[in-house]
């Protein structure tokens, strides 16, 4: 008799638990359908009342309507639910049951509705719309977020669109009595693009400074000017008379770049590049494996050769190596301001020892720079997150590395601190 009581109790229990899950399952239905009413009246009130997290999506937007279809409702786990809808877009809602009465949705596939320049974007660096959730999709293409940096890193030379701010020069005058000296720069920018520039569309910004720090540092933005294809011209500027002991003591320099005008992030990508569609899959794989190993026979995502923000910097601190730190080239202002930021230039030419006025390349080294073999080289380059690089290297049979930290400045990557470790 105690045998049946227990097993009666037992499918009791079970049938109990069913019940609950039917019961969360046609709660779940009811509230999607309340939602796709809700969307297709414009009834924001309730909209929000059911997704309040939808409020704070910037650069998505609710549908004109939802086209209704049998809803099947699955669950997830011990709280989520995926109501389906049957359309032609498989609209998907996620649910999150918070106790009884209250029933939460979450997140959305193919509901939000990108604006048409995100979207093209989207396409054209290959991301998987219809496999990533709405909320992952306004995160991803965010215009402070990972991936548009990630662009804008790899792209940095295309999205100055052609413009190529070429060697500037600059004279001076002490001036004389009463009249003050001055300080004149000539900066030449060309059109190396395909398409004509207006004017009206950039500036030119220039970063005046010092790098052992006799004046203090300036920006002045200049506007464009129109330029065909192939076009040149010579922006001449004046920085102001404080410049002119700078001058006098050889130390004025400046980095020149390029802003547009009421162009965001994504207009302008799709404005100046010519994507591959494989962006989306380098980013994913940037992200999962990080380690980009120089002379590598291996094929896969991580090949040095992938057109990725690694291949970019690695290929600009290996040939800055090659050619500077262990070639022996000489090391000109020109050069320093190519590969670095203005914090790393003073700090270069803080720690040059010398009267002759230079740049401490050999802080990139070993500080014992004499061994037994005469060969030097990079052997790894690591990126470990944060946009900064372990640098590995023999230097003359002695194994050592840095971390050089990377930014973008104007479009250009540039070395920004560095850091000696034990290897």
């Amino acid at each position: 008799m105690k045998s049946i009581n227990i097993t009666t109790t037992l499918l009791a229990l079970i049938a109990m638990l069913f019940v609950s899950c039917d019961s969360n399952k046609g709660k779940v239905e009811e509230q999607a359908r309340l939602f796709v009413a809700a969307v297709n009246n414009k009834d924001k009130a309730t909209i929000y009342d059911i997704y309040p997290d939808a409020k704070n999506i910037k650069n998505m937007s609710l549908p004109d309507s939802i086209v209704i279809g049998e809803i099947s409702v699955e669950k997830t786990d011990s709280s989520l639910y995926i109501a389906s809808i049957a359309n032609t877009r498989m609209q998907k809602l996620v649910f999150e049951v918070k106790g009884e009465n209250a029933i939460v949705l979450k997140d959305t596939y193919s509901v939000l509705e990108l604006d048409s320049a995100a979207m093209e974007l989207a396409i054209q660096t290959g991301v998987p719309v219809k496999e990533i959730s709405d909320l992952n999709i306004s995160k991803l293409l965010d215009d402070g977020g990972d991936y548009l940096t990630h662009l804008k890193m790899v792209y940095s030379d295309q999205i100055k669109g052609g413009l190529v701010c070429e060697d500037g020069t600059y004279t001076w005058n002490r001036g004389y009595g009463a009249v003050p000296g001055s300080v004149t720069v000539h900066q030449s920018i060309r059109n190396a693009g395909d398409v004509p520039l207006k004017g009206s569309e950039y500036n030119i910004e220039f970063n005046f400074y010092c790098p052992n720090g006799t004046a203090a540092a300036r920006k002045m933005v200049e506007s464009g000017v129109d330029l065909e294809p192939n076009e040149a011209t010579t922006l001449t500027v004046y920085p102001g008379s404080g410049y002119v002991r700078a001058c006098n003591n050889k130390d004025f320099s400046w980095n020149v770049s390029v802003t547009y005008k009421n162009l965001s992030p994504i207009t302008t990508l799709l404005k100046y590049v010519k994507f591959t569609g494989k962006e989306y899959d380098e980013y994913i794989a940037l992200k999962t494996d990080n380690v980009i190993k120089e002379g590598s026979s291996d094929k896969g995502d991580t090949n040095i050769e992938a057109d990725s923000l690694n291949t970019e910097v690695s290929k600009k601190i290996k040939e800055f190596y090659i050619k500077y730190v262990f070639g022996g080239e000489e090391v000109t202002e020109k050069v320093i301001n190519k590969y670095c930021t203005k914090k790393l230039s003073k700090k270069l030419a803080d720690d040059y020892e010398y009267d002759d006025g230079g740049y401490a390349i050999w802080d990139f080294r070993t500080e014992n720079q004499d061994g037994d073999s005469e060969k030097s080289g990079v052997t790894k380059i690591e990126s470990i997150g944060d946009y900064k690089y372990k640098v590995s290297f023999n230097d003359m049979g002695t194994n050592a590395a840095c971390i050089i930290s990377v930014v973008n400045e104007g479009g250009s990557i540039l070395f920004d601190e560095l850091e000696r470790i034990s290897e």
